[in-house]
Formats: C-alpha cells, structure tokens, sequence
C-alpha cells in the first residue's frame, strides 16, 4: 500500500513525466516516420500537454492543500481560519501554478512574433506545426527550464544551418522542427543538470 507523500510524488510528478516523456518520444516517431501527419500529432500532443499541466497544477494544489489540513501541527495553521485564503493561494501560485505559466507565456510570445512575421512578410519564418511542439515544449519544461529549452533548440538550429551552408554549400530555410524535438527531450532528461552548468558559466 502506498504511503500518501509516495502517491503525491506519483500523482504530481511521475504520471506528468511519463505522460511528457511520450509525448515527445511519439513527436519524434511521427517526424521520422510519418512526416506528413506532423500537423495533426503536434496538435494531439499540444491539447494532451495542456491538460497534463492543467491536472498536474489542480492535483498539486488540492493534495497541498489535503496534507496541510492534515497535518495537525504546523500546517493546519497556514490555512483558513487561522490564515487567510490568500496565503494559500499565493503558495500555490509561487509552487505550483507560476512555472507553467511563464512558460506557457514565453512561447505564446514567440509564436505570436513569428505568426505576425509569417502574415507580414508572406513567408514561413516558423511552421504552424513547429509553434505548436514549442508551445508544448515550453508547457512541459516551464520556467526556469524553458531558457535551457530555447537555447538548446537555437544552437541545434544554428549548427544545422552552419553545415548546410558550409559543408553541404546549400542556402535555404531550415525548419525547427528536429531541433525543437531535441530540444524537449534533452531538457526533460538533463534540463536542471544544464541550468547549473548555466549558472557557473555565468
């Protein structure tokens, strides 16, 4: 039988990762494999990803709150009456809910840049299929996970570029598509080893 901090752990973290962790992994079958369906599994993956992050936020939310009331000491104090709602909620908000968000928020701002880009200049600077992985990417690793995932898709982008045009000698569009794939599956692995390696180089 479980003890109730091993299920929170399984309710809030495990299934969230496993759930991402496929996701991802069928991204990259779909990309190699089946190509032409990319649209439509980025658009599966996108609602799945956002329902993820949505139960992940209200089951955190709700256990923490269970637990505290729970608790019989200490915790029982943090809660109503004896704190007010807002203190709660400002827990959570700081714990739970921010991360997501800022990433959810960081993408939308990327992909509105390059849709308002797309419709001024005609051009696919960024595939509809490639927003989506990158609004799911950016839901999945959150904040401050979201910085390594964004570098890490740049400078894959970068490199594939530089070695069409250098050793390839081809000069044309490169989608992000593999790069923001990779991206997601490193920073999910590895993402908080690379913030720290990120924090000493800085």
């Amino acid at each position: 039988m479980f003890q109730f901090p091993s299920l929170i752990n399984i309710v809030i973290v495990l299934i969230p990762f496993v759930i991402f962790l496929l996701s991802v992994i069928y991204l990259a079958k779909t990309y190699i494999l089946r190509r032409e369906k990319l649209t439509k599994v980025a658009t599966v993956v996108f609602i799945v990803v956002l329902l993820t992050v949505i139960f992940q936020i209200i089951a955190s939310v709700g256990l923490q709150y269970y637990v505290w009331s729970q608790d019989g000491g200490m915790g029982e104090y943090l809660l109503p009456p004896h704190q007010p709602l807002s203190y709660f909620l400002g827990y959570s908000w700081q714990h739970f809910i921010l991360s997501p968000v800022i990433g959810v928020v960081i993408a939308s701002l990327i992909v509105l840049y390059f849709w308002i880009l797309n419709r001024i200049f005609k051009k696919q600077y960024l595939d509809f299929e490639d927003m989506l992985i990158l609004a799911s990417g950016s839901m999945i690793v959150g904040w401050p996970g979201v910085v390594v995932y964004l570098s890490i898709a740049f400078v894959l982008t970068i490199l594939r570029i530089m070695y069409l045009y250098y050793i390839k000698k081809e000069m044309q569009r490169v989608p992000m598509t593999a790069a923001l794939i990779i991206a997601i599956f490193l920073t999910l692995l590895i993402g908080d080893r690379l913030m720290q390696i990120f924090q000493m180089a800085t």
